[in-house]
This record gives structure tokens, C-alpha cells and sequence, in this order.
């Protein structure tokens, strides 16, 4: 006696579990990895955002647009009310530097920074320019004033 070989035409339900929580499995790791490429892609755009605000504001400053002065958490012109810049107007490592710092910052509505960029520039100190140019000026009018004088060599 013995018993006929038969085939299987289908799958156990043991095969069917098994295959389902290896499916959900990598459906929450792909969205794990999707969720966080989201998160980087928009730390990536707002730091750009933040780095190119604050090149802005130093070319701004240093066209003399905005004021050599420092200044702290003033709203951009032109970006939306949660981006703020500050300037910082230090002594450079020289007595004739000044050292800028442009930092852009980007505040949630929940008043958590999400980016924060600085750029540092170092600059002569236009005062140093504008003594120098005083001086020279009145250094000239005095020799003007001297040559223009009696000419040598005439007189009564």
C-alpha cells in the first residue's frame, strides 16, 4: 500500500505571514529612508537660502546700502518675517581691519532655529581711509597756500 504522490498547487498560510511581514518590514525602512531625505534635502535648501541671504547682506553692506554697524535679529527685506540677520563689526588681528560677520538665521513657528549661517569678512577700516584723506587734503591746501603766494625774487 502505498499512497499516491500528489503536488502542491498552492502556498501554506505559514508561506503567506511570512512573506506579508517581510513586505511590511521594507515598506518601513523605505519610508524611514524616504522620510529622512526629506528632512536632509530641506536642511540642505534652507542652509543654501541662509548662505546666499547672508552674501547678500555683506555685499549690501559693503556697497554702504545698510549701515557698518552691528546690528542683532533684524528681519530681512525681501525673505519671509522668520529669516533675521546680525552683523558684528569687530577689530580685525591688524589695527587697520575690521572683521564683519553676516550670520542669516531661520526660526519655525515654533521659535526653533532650523538654520543658521555666518560669513566672515575682512575689510580695511574705512576710517583709517578717511583720516588719511583729511590729512592729505590739508597738507595740500597748506602747500597751495604757500606757492601762491608773492613769486620769489619780485619786489618794489
Amino acid at each position: 500500500m502505498s499512497r499516491p504522490v500528489t503536488t502542491r498547487q498552492g502556498m501554506t498560510l505559514y508561506e503567506v505571514v511570512l512573506s506579508l511581514a517581510i513586505l511590511l518590514g521594507s515598506i518601513t525602512v523605505l519610508s524611514n529612508l524616504i522620510a529622512t531625505g526629506s528632512r536632509a534635502a530641506l536642511r540642505s535648501r534652507l542652509s543654501t537660502r541662509a548662505t546666499l541671504l547672508c552674501q547678500s547682506k555683506l555685499s549690501e553692506i559693503l556697497a554702504g546700502v545698510e549701515p557698518m554697524q552691528s546690528a542683532d535679529g533684524i528681519p530681512f527685506d525681501t525673505a519671509d518675517p522668520s529669516w533675521t540677520w546680525t552683523l558684528e563689526v569687530l577689530s580685525g588681528p591688524v589695527d587697520d581691519l575690521l572683521e564683519l560677520r553676516v550670520s542669516a538665521v531661520h526660526t519655525n513657528p515654533n521659535q526653533v532655529v532650523d538654520a543658521a549661517e555666518t560669513i566672515t569678512r575682512y575689510i580695511r577700516d574705512p576710517q583709517v581711509y578717511e583720516e588719511a584723506a583729511t590729512q592729505e587734503n590739508a597738507s595740500s591746501a597748506s602747500d597751495d597756500s604757500s606757492t601762491t603766494g608773492p613769486a620769489a625774487g619780485t619786489g618794489p
